[in-house]
């Protein structure tokens, strides 16, 4: 007998495309900043944003849902989740995040995506090399900064559960604005770090150091990560730099790192990963799609991740779960 199912499913995929707009509609146009002010009644909210009460009320209504606003005394007002990431003030604020998303959207189109699935190829950097163009936006300080909002969390989170302890020095390849860097030496008393990034970036990596008071203990070292030798630690970090290349290229990295480090020294990944046979998890697809339209690469299962550090020589491997759908990867050298 022919199993009923309810069309639930797909009223959430059709869904969530408009839901995603629509949020991001409402915080270009400033809904959040405004309610951050005092809750206001959907004639005032429309007034203020210069909208009709229906449009007003469509882009408020999309928010709610999301629960990032709520409805009290007869008025609009954001909940402590729309506070936390849309307040400036916040240290969870996501304010650049949701920029790069809209900046993104002129590319991550459906067309584009298409276009990227037929042909294997990333339409984000006009054909050339990842990160080489000079307008890239990963090479501005607004990406950095995005990156910067979106690792906070997932830093400190590994950071405090994984010990560092009996390491001493950390080597950050590909960086950016040095987080996971800065979470480790926070966490950590004895722990140093170098940072390793593109010249374009340098600058601003030493901002956020600097931010943290952290410059007697983390540097900044401008480096191709391809050409160029890494500097020697006990501990070679990747922070969702794996997923932007193929395996040969990963592997090259895995073992770069391998050769270099001390015996017990450590290579560690955070990326999100795919389950064995790449049913999911949903977050990790999305992101993999991301990766098909933005990079060279995509988001590796964890067999594949660890066999490929088996490959460059490390013989024990663990994977451990961190925030929300992160992982922490970690390879011994023995």
């Amino acid at each position: 007998m022919h199993k009923e199912f309810s069309d639930e499913k797909m009223q959430l995929l059709t869904g969530q495309i408009f839901i995603g707009q629509g949020i991001l509609v409402a915080f270009q146009l400033g809904l959040f900043s405004l309610l951050l002010n005092k809750p206001l009644q959907i004639q005032d909210i429309a007034t203020k944003l210069r909208l009709s009460s229906r449009a007003a009320q469509s882009i408020v209504s999309c928010a709610s849902a999301f629960g990032f606003i709520e409805f009290k005394i007869q008025k609009y007002k954001l909940t402590l989740l729309g506070e936390s990431f849309f307040s400036p003030k916040s240290k969870d604020y996501y304010g650049d995040v949701l920029n790069l998303f809209i900046k993104e959207n002129e590319i991550m189109n459906f067309s584009n995506i298409k276009k990227a699935i037929l042909t294997n190829k990333s339409l984000a950097n006009k054909g050339r090399p990842l990160f080489e163009q000079q307008s890239s936006i990963s090479n501005t300080k607004k990406f950095i900064s995005a990156l910067h909002q979106k690792a906070i969390k997932p830093a400190f989170f590994w950071t405090k559960k994984y010990p560092l302890n009996k390491n001493k020095k950390i080597i950050d390849i590909g960086g950016g604005s040095g987080i996971h860097s800065i979470a480790a030496c926070l966490t950590n008393s004895q722990l140093t770090g170098i940072v390793c990034e593109r010249k374009k970036v340098t600058l601003t990596t030493k901002k956020y150091i600097n931010d943290f008071n952290l410059n007697s203990r983390i540097s900044v070292k401008q480096i191709d990560m391809w050409k160029d030798n890494f500097p020697r630690g006990d501990i070679y970090f990747f922070g969702d730099i794996f997923h932007d290349w193929d395996e040969k290229k990963c592997f090259l990295l895995a073992k770069k790192s391998f050769e270099l480090l001390p015996k017990n020294g450590k290579i560690i990944l955070h990326e999100m990963l795919f389950n064995n046979d790449k049913t999911g998890p949903l977050l990790t697809s999305a992101y993999n799609i991301k990766m098909m339209s933005w990079t060279e690469g995509q988001q590796y299962s964890k067999i594949e991740i660890t066999k490929l550090l088996k490959k460059a020589g490390f013989k024990k491997i663990i994977i451990l779960k961190a925030l929300g759908n992160w992982s922490l990867i970690i390879g011994t050298k023995k």
